[in-house]
């Protein structure tokens, strides 16, 4: 879900504010959510984990606007929170949100390709030793992805890997 919130500013101390500082916004969406969800997004083991993202905020004479999207359940925490206390502080900006509009959703490719450059490699013998076998190295590629999946706690689908073009390269001259 992507949503635009539209804001009054009631206070602006610094004409100079940097409004592509981060940190700011982050804190002030955190500081927005309930404080279970915002300490889970704080927590050490979901730093890899990209929960939303969010705009810089776009200033106009004494009104303001920027962009959050992300998972529906999660932006519906932020829709809440705004509801039940329309105040919102970004670094020295003091704004009253007056309005939040769901924005129309991205089409969704079902398909996506990427390419990239790899090195398969297995442990035989307690010796690392590169992969030669297509077959094998899509295998690998899909247990590795299962994995990290799966660390993250999300559902494992069936990705395809299609070695495209392979090349031997050593380092050592």
């Amino acid at each position: 879900m992507r949503i635009r919130i539209d804001a009054n500013i009631i206070s602006k101390t610094d004409e100079n504010i940097d409004l592509h500082y981060n940190h700011a916004i982050y804190s002030a969406i955190l500081n927005i959510l309930p404080d279970d969800i915002s300490t889970k997004i704080h927590d050490e083991n979901n730093k890899t984990i990209k929960y939303f993202t969010f705009s810089s905020v776009f200033i106009k004479d004494d009104n303001c606007h920027f962009y959050i999207s992300g998972e529906d359940d999660f932006i519906m925490h932020i829709i809440e929170g705004l509801q039940s206390n329309s105040m919102l502080r970004i670094k020295d900006l003091i704004l009253d949100v007056y309005r939040i509009s769901e924005l129309p959703g991205l089409n969704k490719k079902r398909n996506y390709l990427f390419k990239g450059n790899i090195i398969a490699c297995e442990i035989v013998n307690n010796k690392k030793v590169l992969i030669e076998d297509d077959e094998r190295i899509e295998e690998r590629l899909q247990s590795i992805c299962e994995k990290k999946l799966r660390n993250r706690g999300l559902e494992i689908k069936p990705i395809k890997f299609t070695v495209i073009f392979k090349e031997k390269k050593f380092s050592k001259i």
